[in-house]
């Protein structure tokens, strides 16, 4: 089931400023706001979290969840990949943020080269 429409176009092409609301937990981001299709529920029984995740709250104002966050119940509208999770951690608030659409193939493949960097 398809949540988010227009909510996509908006994570991918916009600047998210990191809030105060920055921790270990997640960092809250503003602005703009990421929409839901009319008919879709703002918040969803509670599940687990993976690191990465990124929630749609009902103030449509995203949360990128960290490795100390282990239950949701906000719909999920994407992950960020395991890659880029510490150079995100480095934010501090008020730095900008933007988000890039990678499929499955080119996460793996950043991953992989991100290891051999670590081994060499």
């Amino acid at each position: 089931m398809i949540s988010f429409r227009e909510g996509l176009d908006t994570l991918f092409s916009s600047d998210y400023l990191v809030t105060a609301k920055a921790d270990r937990m997640g960092y809250r981001l503003q602005e703009p706001a990421v929409t839901l299709l009319d008919h879709m529920p703002s918040s969803i029984i509670s599940e687990p979290s993976m690191p990465g995740g990124i929630q749609v709250p009902a103030d449509c104002q995203p949360i990128v969840l960290f490795v100390e966050q282990t239950v949701g119940g906000y719909t999920k509208i994407a992950t960020v990949i395991s890659s880029d999770l510490s150079r995100l951690a480095q934010a501090v608030p008020g730095d900008k943020v933007r988000f890039e659409s990678v499929d499955l193939e080119i996460a793996h493949k950043i991953y992989r080269e991100e290891a051999a960097r670590f081994l060499s």
